[in-house]
């Protein structure tokens, strides 16, 4: 893996991403995983048909289901679990992924989202995020591409996590990339 990734944020900027052989922490985010790859049956990715949440009911909770669209690309909150919105204290299903909801995060997030959709591939990242009650919170997240067509992504499942410390972020690190694929 590279030692790191600089991802480019709308506006020219960069945010740093050290990568790491690590595997994810979270039980559910690698179960999600497992799914994931099982149901792409040697396609690039799996369709959002082919995801039946029947499979993963305990696993519901921590997800997040993406519309992506193009021209331009923007993301709209399709699906979000009940411990992500008791985490956020607020529910955007159905709606836009907007500044106004992540704040100085916005750049970094809307980065990773369009990294996920032109890369055609998973992305699993740790690191701090800000939640109202509980302050800085080390949390996993695992993003996985759907498409319809085998080829164009169109829906992002995204799973959320608390998890433990990896190793400490530093400075100027906004998360570290995690190998995915590890078990």
């Amino acid at each position: 893996m590279k030692p790191a990734y600089l991802l480019h944020l709308p506006g020219g900027e960069t945010a740093l991403f050290r990568q790491i052989d690590a595997p994810l922490n979270s039980a559910a985010l690698r179960e999600l995983r497992d799914y994931w790859v099982t149901l792409k049956q040697g396609s690039a990715m799996p369709s959002r048909a082919q995801f039946d949440p029947v499979d993963i009911p305990h696993l519901l909770s921590k997800l997040i289901l993406l519309d992506v669209v193009r021209a331009p690309l923007r993301f709209r909150h399709r699906v979000i679990g009940t411990y992500i919105t008791e985490l956020t204290q607020r529910d955007l299903t159905g709606q836009w992924l907007l500044e106004g909801y992540y704040g100085d995060k916005f750049d970094y997030l809307f980065a990773l989202h369009r990294k996920c959709v032109e890369d055609r591939a998973p992305i699993a990242v740790y690191g701090e995020t800000l939640f109202r009650q509980m302050g800085w919170t080390k949390v996993e997240h695992l993003y996985l591409p759907l498409s319809e067509d085998g080829q164009t992504v169109n829906m992002l499942l995204i799973g959320c996590e608390l998890c433990g410390e990896y190793e400490p972020l530093r400075p100027g690190e906004e998360k570290l990339l995690l190998n995915w694929q590890r078990a």
